[in-house]
């Protein structure tokens, strides 16, 4: 979730008619939310924003009098005493009823908080500002969305004032859940896993994934796609797992059956033979509340599930060709859509979905955890089924005929 759809959703649950946009910069956001009366305030002639302006300009009494809106959204100047002033006009000003949304008041390193800038990923001292108010002002309602660098809500109502004030960002950082009154976002995930017989390894590889799923905390369904007919005992022992008999053979058909099966929006793809690490389901969660296709980092590791090296999988130009620096589609959550696994593949199948969600949505999140274990050994599909890569480019390229140049 993105600071523009919970404007817009603050938008349509509140019959909100009034928006103001304090920093409108590129326009994307402005134009993007959905209200009948918007106002943007922007100093740069570029943007031409409703009034060219500071919002100390706006917001003087002197220019003339400011109508109340209904919700007033602080992306200005990221500095923790202008952000302040705004703050306290925006109150002013603002409905019966209405809300503030402020963004970027949670940065997730020092350096993307140092005033002056020093780096593009940047969020000012916002985090300070709020603090101010968190500290100092018991007549309004307080919570960060942990989502989008931090957006904060702010509506007039009662808080519990802070106690502990951070004088430096490792004060802030030791204590950002309460400094912040931080609210995490995430989504319902469908875990898949296609699974068969594995040349006699079935049983055991897949009770070891279940095994690591069992603990994982959040809000998930386990569907499990069988098309040996052999693992249902085994599923039976899991009461999160949903259990599917599908007797279609072949690995791309079996992950889209279990797909076919999920019901939330978000699917986490796992094979059998591979692992989840503590932490995996609230991670995948909370990006997938944000982005349309995610990866983590994790670990390669070997047939008895020891950490061989650690994975950082990156998507490149060249996946399509067969250099998969994703890895297995352990690594891979998405938002459900129409992409699917082509059923003539054997080697390049990965890299082919991996391409489709690129042109789909633009490159991965990275989730920078270590949540899953990609097991190779001997008795992968891959390593049993041989490369057929040569062979697969060619009938890529006759069916993306974009791939010829």
């Amino acid at each position: 979730m993105t600071r523009t759809e919970i404007i817009n959703q603050l938008i349509e649950d509140n019959n909100y008619r009034s928006y103001l946009e304090i920093g409108v910069y590129d326009k994307k956001n402005f134009n993007a939310v959905k209200c009948k009366f918007k106002v943007g305030v922007d100093p740069d002639p570029k943007v031409k924003a409703t009034y060219v302006m500071t919002s100390d300009e706006y917001f003087n009494p002197k220019i003339g009098k400011i109508i109340p809106y209904d919700l007033i959204f602080i992306d200005g100047l990221h500095h923790a005493d202008q952000v302040l002033r705004d703050i306290n006009n925006a109150i002013s000003c603002l409905s019966p009823g209405g809300t503030i949304v402020v963004h970027d008041c949670n940065p997730t390193t020092e350096e993307m908080q140092i005033v002056p800038r020093m780096q593009g990923e940047w969020t000012g001292d916002v985090w300070k500002a709020w603090q101010e108010l968190r500290a100092t002002r018991s007549d309004l309602k307080m919570f960060v969305y942990d989502v989008d660098y931090g957006v904060g809500i702010i509506q007039r109502g009662e808080q519990e004032l802070l106690k502990t004030i951070a004088k430096t960002y490792a004060e802030f950082d030791a204590n950002r859940k309460e400094i912040l009154n931080l609210v995490e976002i995430s989504v319902p995930i469908s875990i898949c896993i296609p699974a068969f017989e594995q040349y006699g390894f079935g049983e055991s590889t897949l009770t070891n994934l279940l095994n690591s799923l069992k603990d994982q905390q959040g809000e998930f369904e386990i569907i499990v796609s069988d098309n040996s007919g052999n693992l249902k005992e085994i599923c039976s022992k899991y009461p999160k797992v949903q259990y599917y008999f599908n007797p279609i053979k072949g690995i791309s058909e079996n992950t889209n059956f279990a797909i076919s099966k999920a019901n939330f929006e978000h699917i986490k793809l796992m094979y059998q033979d591979d692992m989840a690490y503590p932490g995996m389901v609230k991670e995948f969660s909370k990006a997938l509340a944000i982005h349309p296709w995610v990866i983590s980092q994790g670990f390669a590791i070997n047939e008895k599930c020891i950490k061989v090296r650690p994975t950082s999988p990156r998507y490149t130009e060249n996946v399509i060709r067969g250099k998969n620096t994703i890895g297995m589609p352990s690594v891979c959550g998405f938002k459900k859509n129409n992409i699917k696994f082509d059923t003539n593949l054997l080697t390049l199948l990965d890299c082919e979905f991996y391409w489709q969600l690129y042109n789909a949505f633009g490159n991965p999140y990275v989730i920078c955890k270590k949540l899953i274990g990609s097991r190779y050994w001997d008795g992968s599909t891959s390593r049993k089924q041989g490369n057929h890569t040569d062979k697969e480019w060619l009938y890529l390229q006759d069916k993306w005929p974009q791939l010829r140049s």
